[in-house]
């Protein structure tokens, strides 16, 4: 194994020997050994780890982000088709999801849910929630049903992707610690409709508000929704409605929830079924929040007050 000194390192690496010591103390990006002198030697690894975070910082991504990933995400990360550099603020803004959505389908291409694992977990961690739901999630769930429905994906990789997104996302839900007295929210889709990952994300954007969520799941009985929703005195019953085809059996479905559920507890529905005319059959106040966007914006609305 070779040892490098911080001059060759700096030379082989582009970095300068301050900003090496800066990323060592501030991020523990490296941890040389020292020789009976006292002086810093550097293996490969550490050479390797170096030259991918200048790579990754040249690229536009903060140190301070992507000094956090592993070694193996971080390599994952460049090998995904780089975008030609731009100005970081830029970049942080636009492209980091682009980056992470071409090594989900890398991965998902290859069956290898390790990958799609490591990239959705390693993305979570680097974008702020709302970022990581609404740019970056949200569009790789719509291109995966596209791209299912148009036979260009394969049914076993549609099931694998949404079987390591269900568990990262549940996983993060329950990282965020609720604020002093928070509400409590209970997010469920009812019976009949099986598509859960638009609730889900909203589970999970309300859970990185500081809310208390309860997630029941898709396909839920109207009557298990509403003991579940009085049992642990929730605030709010988020539905998720998509499937606008079958819209008699889901109005008969939400009219008989409404009649149930207590004044007390708003009802917020969720996904592009929930419309003014589905509403007004419920005879009591409920919120449309057909998109993600506008789940997210009135959520912050009700937190202010506003």
């Amino acid at each position: 194994m070779t040892n490098y000194r911080i001059l060759g390192v700096a030379r082989l690496t582009g970095l300068t020997t301050d900003t090496i010591r800066k990323w060592e103390r501030r991020y523990c990006v490296v941890t040389p050994r020292r020789d009976e002198r006292g002086i810093r030697r550097y293996t490969d690894a550490d050479l390797r780890r170096l030259q991918d975070l200048r790579h990754a910082t040249d690229l536009g991504y903060p140190i301070g982000e992507v000094a956090r990933l592993t070694p193996q995400e971080l390599s994952e990360l460049l090998r995904s088709k780089p975008l030609p550099a731009v100005p970081s603020a830029v970049r942080r803004k636009r492209n980091l999801p682009d980056v992470f959505t071409r090594a989900v389908l890398t991965g998902l291409a290859r069956y290898d849910g390790e990958q799609v694992d490591r990239m959705l977990s390693a993305a979570a961690r680097l974008l702020p929630a709302s970022e990581f739901v609404l740019d970056l999630m949200s569009p790789l769930f719509a291109h995966i049903g596209r791209a299912w429905r148009s036979g260009s994906l394969e049914i076993g990789q549609e099931h694998l992707f949404s079987a390591v997104a269900r568990s990262v996302l549940g996983n993060l839900i329950r990282t965020y610690p609720p604020r002093p007295d928070a509400p409590l929210a209970v997010f469920a889709t009812p019976a009949g409709e099986p598509h859960e990952f638009g609730v889900l994300l909203a589970a999970m954007l309300a859970a990185s508000e500081g809310l208390r969520v309860q997630y029941l799941g898709p396909n839920m009985p109207v009557a298990s929704i509403v003991q579940t929703a009085e049992q642990v005195r929730a605030q709010a019953l988020v539905l998720g409605v998509v499937r606008s085809r079958q819209r008699s059996s889901l109005s008969r479905a939400l009219v008989s929830l409404a009649a149930a559920l207590p004044d007390r507890i708003e009802l917020w529905l969720g996904g592009k079924a929930a419309q003014k005319d589905l509403i007004s059959r419920l005879q009591r106040p409920a919120t449309a929040v057909p998109t993600l966007p506008d789940f997210y914006r009135h959520l912050r609305s009700r937190l202010s007050g506003s």
